[in-house]
């Protein structure tokens, strides 16, 4: 069963997104700062890769073209329960950052994420998962009424 590894190599990500141009430009962003990434285009390829690797963080896209991201939560934790979710998302009304940090995400990003986005991963990787703390990262003033 895969499990937190963080470990002496760079940190590990996990990216569940169907747009390729999303994903490139992450991937540029976190290999930068000395991260290395997978992404899966799909639920199913997304739940095939964290069953078969160790990652130190999976970062989830809120909406697929086949539905939801929210409801693979439960499906990750059992995996490997002290892996970080985040979500890293443009679903950003309370009710979908709440359907979120409900289906036990430990962060919820919005995007466009105005902050620096590897840093912001390194340090939820260093705080560890698992607890599904439902902490929310406010990016206006939506979010600070979702957080609330």
């Amino acid at each position: 069963m895969p499990q937190f590894h963080m470990g002496p190599l760079s940190p590990h990500i996990l990216y569940l997104e169907d747009d390729p141009d999303s994903v490139e430009l992450v991937r540029f962003t976190l290999e930068a700062a000395g991260m290395h990434l997978t992404a899966g285009d799909s639920i199913e390829d997304f739940v095939r890769l964290a069953s078969q690797q160790d990652f130190d963080l999976f970062l989830l896209d809120g909406l697929l073209p086949s539905g939801y991201s929210f409801e693979i939560c439960p499906r990750l934790r059992s995996l490997a329960p002290l892996v970080p979710i985040v979500f890293y998302t443009a679903l950003g009304f309370p009710d979908e950052v709440r359907k979120g940090t409900d289906a036990g995400a430990d962060e919820y990003l919005i995007k466009p994420y105005m902050g620096d986005l590897a840093e912001t991963l390194k340090k939820i990787i260093a705080q560890g998962g698992g607890s599904g703390a439902k902490r929310v990262a406010p990016t206006d003033d939506r979010l600070r009424m979702a957080a609330s």
